[in-house]
């Protein structure tokens, strides 16, 4: 770490970035919650392109996101989502494309205790 990064990350509440730069985190957050939630986007509109079932691994994190963004909502009511580790979530369809549902939320029957 070069002395004009402890200098900066000691007094003050600013960060590098490789994609942001030297900025205050809450810019910071606010980017990532941006790229995350596009990066969701993205990942909804591939999804719903496939004609028949899908199966997504990935972090909690994101698949709190994922599942706001599956059901229209902004990104950030994705942490009302909780997952646990190694959980099963089951997003789909009431009763077509226009009515996207969450059928099965954090799921853990299948992990032994």
């Amino acid at each position: 770490m070069n002395r004009f990064y402890q200098a900066i990350s000691s007094s003050t509440h600013f960060t590098p970035c490789s994609l942001c730069g030297l900025q205050p985190f809450s810019k910071l957050r606010a980017r990532f919650r941006h790229l995350t939630s596009t990066r969701a986007d993205r990942a909804v509109k591939r999804v719903r392109a496939v004609e028949g079932d899908v199966l997504l691994f990935s972090s909690a994190h994101f698949l709190r996101v994922f599942a706001a963004r599956w059901l229209g909502l902004d990104a950030a009511f994705g942490r009302y989502f909780v997952l646990s580790t190694a959980s099963l979530g089951v997003l789909g369809y009431e009763y077509n494309l226009s009515q996207p549902v969450i059928r099965l939320w954090d799921d853990n029957r299948h992990v032994g205790m």
